[in-house]
């Protein structure tokens, strides 16, 4: 709860999670593992190239990201993998990282 109301931050969620995310989503999920790209230059790119569409939702899946993939993540493709450093960072970092390309 929030520290000075009654307002919940946090609501856990049963899966499959795709069921919480919005319909026709492009999901990106982000590892050490991944692709390794400059988020400055792929998200435009992909704008451009027409990989991502303005009228599209786009997912990234952050977590456990300095220790590689997400397990069980099947609905992420294998191609859509991405890594924001060639260094194992924390999710707060990566979030950051992945962020400021937008």
């Amino acid at each position: 709860k929030a520290k000075h109301s009654n307002e919940k931050l946090l609501k856990v969620i049963k899966n499959p999670i795709t069921k919480h995310l919005p319909p026709n989503a492009q999901i990106i999920g982000t590892s050490k593992t991944g692709e390794l790209i400059d988020v400055h230059q792929w998200i435009p790119t992909n704008y451009i190239n027409g990989k991502f569409k303005k009228d599209k939702p786009i997912v990234f899946v952050f977590g456990a990201h300095p220790h590689g993939k997400i397990q069980n993540a099947d609905y992420i493709d294998d191609k859509d993998w991405v890594a924001v450093s060639q260094y194992p960072l924390s999710s707060a970092a990566a979030i950051s990282r992945t962020l400021s390309g937008f």
